[in-house]
């Protein structure tokens, strides 16, 4: 919706003279800061020398995400820490753009990864439910003012938190890691990366500010009997990857003052175009 808006007042914004452009040009900033405010970066943590063993993943070595989504980072891996928002809250986006899973509900029927949030009182919502979906399956929800809640995803094997204290159920293994998004690009993942994308390659466009998360869906051992599930956990981190992109949610008065200089700009011009 505010990308909508914004391509509108672009198109006002051509017919209007330098001159009309001062008070059109403060309202854009205050729309700016509004859509590029978010707390979600603020909760990132530097892991350090955290590294991720692809070699020892059960899909095999070649399995690796983040070799590609490294391009367009700052070459760090991050902890997701719980998420507190500001005082005009934000509106999430959710891509999944990779998923190697047992838990992807074909392979298993019923049983299906859910990434989504778990609020200040324990209540998990899902924002993508993997089950028998494809890449670019996608979600999102709008985080309320001052509200607090954690990125989480719910496994047949448990709840898993993006903070690794949280995970009480593994002994605080990591079960999510982030990467930081510092480079807009164009992302091509190979088919083997995407094999629920009708075996076909996958594109996404990445930007600045962009956070990509890598989930590990099983526990560090006493996984489900299955002659699917090993019973340790691989923690290759590619069961899902998803990108998660925010932005805050505008006040409704700085989208009042914004349309009402534009169209007031629009009603001058054709005014002056009668006389």
């Amino acid at each position: 919706m505010i990308k909508n808006f914004e391509n509108v007042v672009g198109k006002v914004l051509s017919l209007l003279k330098p001159s009309s452009l001062i008070c059109v040009g403060v309202c854009s900033a205050l729309l700016s800061a509004e859509v590029s405010a978010s707390p979600l970066l603020d909760s990132l943590s530097n892991r350090g020398s955290f590294t991720v063993n692809s070699s020892n993943s059960y899909d095999g070595p070649a399995s690796s995400t983040l070799s590609f989504i490294s391009t367009f980072s700052d070459g760090n891996l991050y902890q997701m820490d719980s998420i507190t928002e500001s005082a005009k809250g934000t509106n999430y986006s959710a891509f999944l753009i990779s998923e190697l899973a047992c838990y992807d509900g074909n392979d298993i029927p019923g049983f299906a990864n859910q990434f989504g949030t778990v609020d200040s009182s324990g209540k998990f919502s899902s924002i993508i439910n993997t089950d028998k979906i494809d890449p670019i399956a996608s979600g999102s929800f709008t985080a309320g003012a001052g509200s607090k809640f954690d990125f989480a995803l719910k496994s047949p094997e448990g709840l898993f938190y993006s903070k690794d204290s949280k995970n009480t159920i593994d002994n605080g293994a990591a079960h999510m890691i982030a990467v930081k998004i510092t480079k807009d690009g164009l992302l091509n993942l190979p088919s083997s990366l995407s094999l629920r994308n009708n075996g076909k390659p996958l594109s996404f466009q990445l930007f600045v500010g962009d956070t990509v998360l890598f989930l590990e869906d099983m526990l560090t051992s006493g996984n489900i009997a299955s002659g699917l599930i090993p019973f340790a956990g691989d923690f290759d981190y590619n069961d899902m990857v998803v990108v998660v992109r925010a932005s805050a949610v505008p006040e409704p008065s700085t989208m009042f003052l914004l349309g009402s200089a534009a169209i007031g700009m629009i009603l001058r011009r054709k005014k002056n175009n009668l006389v």
